[in-house]
C-alpha cells in the first residue's frame, strides 16, 4: 500500500475543505498528499490544481504534494486512485453535485472507493448561525459485523494517532416498532424488548473490550435507540470525526438503497470516514 492519501480538488468551497482536512491528516500521518484535479477531455483548468497546491503549501511548507490533472468522469477516477491510497477525501459539495445517492462524485466514492474514504462537509453552527467548536472527539458506529469492527478499529488507530477519546455507539431498535398491536396483545413481547437491548449491551461491551488495553486511547461506549443513521448524525454534533463500515447487516442491498454509511456520509454534521474491506486484486 501507498503511503500517500488522495484528495480530489475542483475549484469549489466543497473541495477546499476537503483539501484543507486532507493536509492536516497528511500532515498528522507524516505521508505524501496527492492532489487530484479531474476533468473533461479539453477541459482541464490548470488553476484549480496551482490554486489547491498554494492553499496546501501555505497550511504545510513541507508537507509533499503530488499534483494530479486526469482526464474522465470524477468519481470514477477518484474511485481508481484509491485503489493504492490509505485514504481518498472528498468534499460533500463540488460542481459535480448532483443527487448525492445517485450518481454524486462523493457519493461514488463512498459506495465504491477502494480505501477509506472521508466526506468533509460545510462547517457545522448552530442555531445562532455561529461556527460549532470541536469536541476533539471520534465517533465510532458499531452493529457487531465485520464491516463495523473494521470501522472500529480504524476509529481506534485513528483516536491515538490524534490522542484524543474515542466513543463507540451502538444503536438497537424494537422488535415490534411495526407492529404495535402485539405488544398489547402479549405482554411477553415486552420481554423480547428488553431482551434486545440486553444482547445490543452485551455486544457493544465486547466490541470495546477487544480493543487494544492500555493504548493511552480513552474509550468510553453509548446505546441509543432508534434508526442508527439518524442516531448516529445527532450524537456526532461537535465531533472531530464519524467513523462507519460501508456494509453493515443490511447487506449489499441496502447498500445501493440507502444504507447507513451513505446517509451518515451525506447527513453528518462532522466529517464522516467510510471504511471499506480492501478488495483483493
Amino acid at each position: 500500500m501507498a503511503e500517500r492519501i488522495v484528495v480530489g480538488v475542483d475549484g469549489s468551497q466543497g473541495a477546499e475543505r476537503a483539501l484543507s482536512w486532507a493536509v492536516d491528516e497528511a500532515a498528522r500521518r507524516v505521508v505524501e498528499l496527492e492532489v487530484v484535479h479531474v476533468a473533461e477531455a479539453g477541459r482541464a483548468d490548470g488553476t484549480v490544481l496551482e490554486r489547491a497546491l498554494g492553499q496546501a503549501g501555505e497550511a504545510r511548507p513541507r508537507l509533499a504534494l503530488r499534483p494530479r490533472r486526469l482526464e474522465g468522469d470524477p468519481g470514477r477516477v477518484l474511485v481508481e486512485r484509491s485503489s493504492d491510497a490509505l485514504l481518498l477525501v472528498v468534499g460533500a459539495r463540488g460542481h459535480h453535485e448532483l443527487v448525492f445517492r445517485l450518481g454524486s462524485v462523493s457519493g461514488t466514492c463512498v459506495r465504491h472507493a477502494r480505501s477509506p474514504v472521508v466526506v468533509v462537509p460545510r462547517p457545522e453552527q448552530d442555531d445562532s448561525g455561529r461556527p460549532v467548536a470541536r469536541e476533539g472527539r471520534i465517533l465510532a458506529g458499531v452493529d457487531g459485523s465485520d464491516g463495523s469492527r473494521g470501522a472500529l478499529a480504524w476509529a481506534f488507530e485513528e483516536a491515538a494517532l490524534r490522542e484524543c477519546p474515542l466513543e463507540v455507539v451502538s444503536c438497537w431498535h424494537d422488535p415490534y416498532t411495526n407492529d404495535m398491536s402485539l405488544e398489547y396483545e402479549a405482554p411477553y413481547f415486552r420481554r423480547d424488548r428488553a431482551t434486545a437491548r440486553r444482547s445490543a449491551e452485551r455486544q457493544l461491551a465486547r466490541l470495546v473490550a477487544a480493543l487494544e488495553p492500555g493504548s493511552g486511547v480513552k474509550v468510553s461506549q453509548l446505546l441509543l435507540e432508534g434508526d442508527a443513521a439518524y442516531m448516529l448524525c445527532d450524537e456526532a454534533r461537535g465531533a472531530d470525526l464519524l467513523v462507519v463500515g460501508s456494509q453493515g447487516r443490511g447487506g449489499f442491498a441496502r447498500l445501493l438503497l440507502g444504507s447507513v454509511s451513505s446517509t451518515c456520509a451525506h447527513e453528518s454534521p462532522c466529517p464522516t470516514a467510510v471504511i471499506h474491506r480492501r478488495r483483493k486484486t
